[in-house]
């Protein structure tokens, strides 16, 4: 039973091994108000999420770089198990000094198995701004903004029919099979270019002010691996024979300058140290758009944005690991069977004659923000209370195609304190998100630090997700 399971997981590791959206919160100040930012974004922070919101700063630049404190966000975790669920059936127990496996009851099998009804996504983001600008001479020009940032992200899901073949073993009439697993995971970095004006002098308007904005950004990719196609099954027939068939295939791209090395490129004979820099000879190229317009009537601004409309072409030293097999295996314990089939799962790479084009977290936006302090003046401070829509149309890392609804709250007592959180509803979630962030404001000078979950961060062993986002900016 265990050889069948570790053939099957030899079989993914070859596959996966060798080869930002919807729910992306790339700003401390998003990130605090529940992932909230289509209306109430604003200066540099406003280049990624709504370009219309730019000519909303009070400030003639914004500037926003590593110094004193980077502008980050990091996001680990699973949609199906926490840390003490994973030492609870994958951790051992101490028996007289040694750890040893944990003998599971038919309750903990059926547990277990719950546990990935939902689906076995793990999931990592790591977004870094190494710069962002915004210039806003006056309302007559309008506002411009650049910026560079960084993405790296990963999704993979778990194949939930391993799970039901540890559990249930594979008795006669038994199939399993484990086409929902699936790896994407891509590092891009974009240059965007930002341009927003204020529009309603050109008409008769009630409207306090009508800005549009819109960005273009040039991304190169760095590295890139995705599966493109899983279909496996293992079954086991009365007379005991079991039926294994497979078809894996998988691309996988990496700049030349991280000299990665091929195990199929015989040709390939020189070594190469990496290249640490941070213009990286990109592997893939492309362009993205965003789209934003904001109107602002009295105490309330909406504002509708569409983020990243367009892909990313990889043309460069591209691999493609593929395998396709189907071997009836009339004894498990027999060695030369076990060999002949690892031999077949074993995915084939050779370098790919064309191009893989990927999609970027192409996500819309639609939202409001209240200054609730302006309805009523007993407020203490200021109090903004904001909402945003958000439906991604793809399921690329950081996005999702599910409807999700975000809110939040900035509320502070003196102008220099900002107390924020929010909450973050549907978007694939497996539960609701509790965000949570706070920092200082001096004007010419502001930081931030927040957690998008900050609900299952305080839950330690018991949660299922880590994050951390921070970020600084100048204003003159």
């Amino acid at each position: 039973m265990k050889k069948i399971i570790i053939l099957i997981l030899i079989s993914f590791s070859i596959n996966y091994a060798q080869v930002g959206g919807a729910l992306s919160t790339n700003d401390p100040v998003s990130a605090a108000l529940g992932n909230t930012s289509v209306s109430n974004s604003e200066g540099v922070y406003a280049i990624q999420r709504n370009p219309a919101n730019m000519v909303l700063s009070n400030s003639a630049v914004e500037i926003a770089t590593l110094f004193p404190l980077p502008n980050m966000s990091m996001n680990l975790g699973t949609d199906f198990m926490t840390l003490n669920q994973y030492n609870y059936y994958f951790g051992g127990v101490d028996v007289n000094g040694q750890t040893q496996g944990r003998y599971l009851t038919a309750t903990d099998k059926q547990n277990l198995k719950d546990l990935f009804s939902g689906g076995g996504l793990i999931f990592g983001n790591f977004n870094i701004n190494w710069l962002n600008v915004v210039i806003n001479p006056g309302r007559e020009i309008g506002a411009f903004g650049f910026s560079v940032s960084d993405n790296i992200s990963a999704t993979f899901n778990f194949p939930q029919g391993v799970v039901d073949l540890a559990m249930n073993g594979n008795p006669v009439g038994s199939y399993y099979d484990f086409n929902d697993a699936s790896l994407n995971a891509q590092h891009l970095r974009d240059y965007t270019f930002s341009y927003a004006r204020d529009i309603s002098d050109l008409f008769e308007s009630p409207l306090k002010s009508l800005s549009v904005g819109f960005s273009v950004k040039y991304i190169q990719g760095y590295a890139m691996a995705q599966t493109d196609e899983v279909v496996s099954s293992i079954k086991t027939n009365a007379d005991n024979t079991i039926d294994v068939t497979g078809r894996f295939k998988a691309y996988a791209a990496v700049s030349t300058d991280l000299a990665v090395k091929y195990d199929f490129d015989s040709l390939n004979t020189t070594e190469k140290d990496p290249v640490y820099s941070p213009f990286l000879d990109p592997v893939g190229t492309g362009m993205g758009f965003d789209f934003g317009v904001t109107g602002e009537w009295q105490f309330l601004t909406v504002a509708l944005a569409v983020n990243n409309i367009g892909s990313v072409t990889w043309n460069k030293k591209i691999a493609v690991y593929q395998s396709d097999f189907a071997l009836s295996v009339k004894d498990i314990t027999d060695k030369d069977a076990l060999d002949s089939l690892k031999n077949l799962v074993t995915a084939n790479g050779s370098f790919y004659d064309g191009e893989i084009t990927t999609s970027l977290p192409t996500a819309l936006r639609f939202g409001a923000t209240a200054k609730m302090n302006e309805v009523v003046p007993e407020i203490p401070g200021t109090l903004n209370l904001s909402v945003d829509i958000v439906k991604g149309f793809n399921k690329v890392a950081s996005n999702s195609d599910e409807l999700g609804l975000a809110l939040g709250m900035e509320w502070r007592p003196v102008f220099f304190l900002p107390i924020m959180t929010g909450l973050g509803f549907g978007n694939g979630r497996a539960s609701i998100a509790w965000s949570a962030g706070t920092g200082l404001d001096l004007g010419t000078f502001e930081f931030i630090i927040a957690a998008n979950n900050f609900g299952s961060m305080l839950q330690a062993n018991d949660a299922k997700e880590i994050n951390f986002t921070m970020g600084s900016r100048f204003r003159f």
